[in-house]
């Protein structure tokens, strides 16, 4: 098995925010991204998951964008 080099802390924090985020989409509450990053970052990764992406790929998309953004 491939080592994520994350801490299971670090992987918990990011399931969390991946999960509020999936939560408040399925229950309609309005996009808050363009005021908090984190929020944006979550609903990226779960944009690309329901385009059949794994986590992984979607987090480097994620960075990816990020990167072009600069």
């Amino acid at each position: 098995m491939k080592k994520s080099g994350r801490s299971l802390v670090e992987q918990s924090a990011l399931q969390s925010v991946i999960d509020n985020a999936r939560r408040s989409a399925e229950a309609g509450y309005p996009d808050f991204a363009a005021d908090d990053p984190a929020t944006f970052d979550a609903d990226f990764i779960v944009q690309r998951e329901r385009e059949g992406m794994s986590l992984t790929s979607a987090l480097e998309a994620l960075v990816a964008f990020k990167r072009a953004q600069r």
